[in-house]
């Protein structure tokens, strides 16, 4: 058979056997001065005798940028955040979806005061059933005024670090006082050891052996609490000594205290000791001198009846008035002097 080369545009080889035009359509073409030859098209087959050429490697995908870290605003954050707090704030607020959700703040700012670390930063900002103690949006900002607050007050009253009190101020904040008590307080505290600085001085002296300034005296009873039972029990003790040796009496702690548990303040202590100083020798004479059992009286002695209500030392009292009253005449040698009931004077007093 032949076929004019002529009539052909393309044909195709299969297993070696020649197909007219109407099936060719594997790349055998015939092309004018150089025969069949092989053309292959996007379709058709590779020449087993051409190589295929190598593919070129398709180019390696560009890294994606690395994506520059949220920037968090100043605005979110909340103005009282610590240093050592942040970090966590900043981690929950991402979590919470960052700058793309308008609530994260305030859980990233809940979250951290949930923490067991928050409280290291405010100690006593709870109550004991979780709740914060002050109001607002930010109650951070009104603790740590308070906090400031209380060492100012501190730092007016003496000259030494405000600091050493931070575990009192933390006691304030968890008794609810306020700067402007506590104020009142320190006060009327400092002006008490004022008052009696001598005599407190002194008693410190010999209670304890210790030279003290009025400023230790006030930040050695601060310190051991500012809370106001504290405040009242430690310097009553301390103005019932020092009023003693201001007017020459030496009394022991235990007597001091009985005196303090017995509701003595500075004026009650002032009035005793103060008539006392004057009184006790008339007494001691009396007891001497109408045969008492006990011909002398001294300051536990007269307290027990005036201020205890001991009814052995009142009934002393009373029989050597009695005993005085009725051996008296204008012309007695006894140096006392006498009320206008015909008792000795200053009994009535106290």
């Amino acid at each position: 058979m032949t076929i004019d080369p002529r009539s052909i545009t393309r044909i195709t080889r299969t297993q070696g056997t020649v197909l007219d035009q109407a099936t060719a359509d594997e790349g055998w073409t015939y092309v004018p001065g150089q025969g069949v030859v092989f053309t292959p098209d996007s379709d058709s087959g590779s020449d087993p005798a051409t190589p295929e050429p190598e593919p070129e490697p398709e180019p390696e995908p560009e890294p994606e940028p690395e994506s520059e870290p949220e920037e968090i605003s100043s605005l979110v954050i909340p103005p009282w955040m610590p240093d050592g707090l942040f970090e966590q704030w900043k981690a929950e607020y991402l979590a919470a979806g960052g700058n793309a959700v308008d609530g994260a703040a305030a859980i990233a700012t809940q979250r951290v005061r949930e923490s067991s670390e928050y409280e290291t930063y405010f100690p006593g900002i709870k109550r004991e059933d979780g709740s914060i103690r002050f109001a607002g949006a930010n109650p951070e900002q009104q603790y740590m005024a308070n906090m400031a607050a209380f060492r100012n007050t501190v730092q007016d009253l003496l000259d030494i670090n405000p600091d050493i009190f931070t575990e009192e101020y933390v006691d304030l904040i968890k008794g609810d006082v306020s700067p402007r008590e506590f104020t009142t307080r320190a006060n009327a505290l400092y002006a008490r050891v004022m008052e009696s600085g001598d005599g407190i001085r002194q008693w410190y002296a010999d209670a304890h052996n210790i030279d003290v300034t009025n400023s230790a005296i006030l930040a050695s009873l601060m310190s051991r609490r500012v809370e106001e039972a504290v405040f009242n029990r430690e310097i009553t003790m301390a103005e019932i000594g020092g009023t003693a040796s201001q007017h020459n009496f030496a009394i022991t702690e235990q007597f001091v205290d009985m005196l303090a548990d017995n509701g003595m303040d500075l004026q009650r202590a002032q009035q005793l000791f103060g008539t006392a100083e004057g009184l006790l020798p008339m007494l001691g004479a009396l007891a001497g001198r109408h045969g008492d059992a006990d011909d002398t009286f001294d300051i536990e002695e007269l307290a027990a009846s005036t201020e205890f209500y001991d009814p052995y030392q009142t009934a002393r009292l009373e029989r050597l008035q009695a005993a005085e009253a009725a051996a008296f005449t204008g012309g007695a040698a006894i140096d006392y002097r006498r009320n206008e009931r015909g008792g000795v004077s200053g009994l009535n007093e106290l």
